[in-house]
This record gives C-alpha cells, structure tokens and sequence, in this order.
C-alpha cells in the first residue's frame, strides 16, 4: 500500500471530521495536515521546493503504514500559500499542484457552507470576518478546479456528511475502492481529532446558519455557485 488520497478544503470546513471518520476505516491510515503546514506555507523556500519537499514526506509517511491505503488532510490555504513562490505571474498553481505533482493520487473535497465556515473560523480560530471569508471564497478556487474534473475528483458536501454519513462515506469508499465498514461513523470519537471536537455522534448544530450578517456580501456570489443560496 502507499500513499493513494487527499482530503481538501477550508480551514473549519470539515476536513478533521472527514479525516476521523476515514481514519477509522480498517484498511486506511488517514494523517492530518502531515507536513502540509510546514512545507506548503514556508515562503523561505521556492514553490518547487516546498511541494517536493511534501511530496517526499507523505511518501515517506506512507511507508511506515504497511497494508494500509494512506491518506493526508490538508486545508486549501496551505495549497494557496504556494502562490508565493510561483515562477510567473498567471502561474497555474492548481493544474501544478494538482495535475502535475499529485497526478495518480485521489482527492476529496469537501464543501461546507461559507455562512457556518466562516462563522467557525472566527469564533473557534480568532479569525476577522473578512479574514475568513477571504479564506473561504480562496477555497471556492480550488473547489471549482476539482469541478472541472468528475470521476477524477470527488466532492462531498459537510452538510451531507452530517445529515446522511452512511450514504456519503459510502460515496468515499467507492471512490477510494475499499468496501464500506459501518464502524467509520464512529469515527466523531477518533483520538486523532482534537479533545474539544470530539463526539459521540453527528453534531447537527453545525449546520446552522444563524442571522445573516454584514460579511455575507462578501461571499454571496460563491453562496450562490455553490447553491447554498438562490435569488
């Protein structure tokens, strides 16, 4: 076995949870943020460098799980972050990223609603609003991206993971050509998520959106891509 996915989205956009619940799986080892942070974000070193130098770490991470299918979460301002360093302006950095680094490995990504995203961020990771929107219309970018592949690439909505888990690992499992094992919706338990995100089941208040406030502007029209919100 070797490292084989990707889990991908925004920053409290459900990629622990996602993370927790696969990792469960008897048959997949699941990092998070695994030397993402530390190589995708270092503007020390050029683009190249840091992904190759993330590339050879999953790979090497991979190793040390014999007999399992390994998986690493990472969050899409981490991929973003490579834009510093690009050789050119107009660079490509997804179609790189993506397409040419990663081609023969998988990626999940899951979308939350901008409105409960951002709402996380700035009460849970001391984000401004307009901070975290930024960050979550960033993320929407490479969400179109993985849209303009289907089959390659798969999309799951937060929302469906919390609503209907079995349906929604199920559409993971398929993807990730491993059977589907009931015992992953226990995974809201998994100790590799942090103490105060730890469940012991779905926690449906997530998905409320609460008041509309001043900031939704700033993210209505990827609201609106994204059919969280119709006019």
């Amino acid at each position: 076995m070797a490292f084989e996915f990707l889990i991908v989205g925004a920053a409290r956009g459900g990629t622990s949870l996602l993370m927790a619940l696969l990792d469960t799986h008897s048959k997949l080892e699941v990092a998070s943020e695994f030397a993402s942070a530390k190589n995708l974000k270092d503007a020390t070193r050029n683009m190249v460098d840091r992904v190759e130098a993330f590339r050879q770490a999953c790979l090497a991470e991979a190793e040390r799980h014999p007999g399992k299918i390994w998986g690493n979460k990472i969050l899409t301002d981490q991929v973003c972050a490579l834009s510093n360093g690009a050789p050119h302006p107009g660079f490509d950095l997804l179609d790189y990223f993506f397409n040419q680094v990663f081609p023969s490995i998988k990626v999940v990504f899951i979308l939350r609603d901008g409105r409960t995203c951002v709402r996380s961020k700035v009460n849970r990771a001391g984000h401004t609003y307009e901070s975290a929107c930024r960050g979550w219309n960033q993320s929407i970018e490479v969400y179109k991206y993985v849209l303009k592949y289907p089959g390659r690439y798969l999309t799951v909505k937060f929302e469906d993971l919390l609503m209907a888990p079995q349906a929604t690992l199920r559409r993971i499992t398929d993807y990730l050509g491993v059977p589907y094992e009931e015992a992953m919706v226990s995974g809201t338990n998994n100790a590799k998520l942090l103490p105060e995100y730890r469940n012991d089941g779905f926690d449906l208040s997530k998905m409320q959106v609460g008041q509309p406030g001043e900031w939704h502007g700033l993210i209505a029209e990827n609201l609106r891509f994204c059919g969280y919100v119709r006019e």
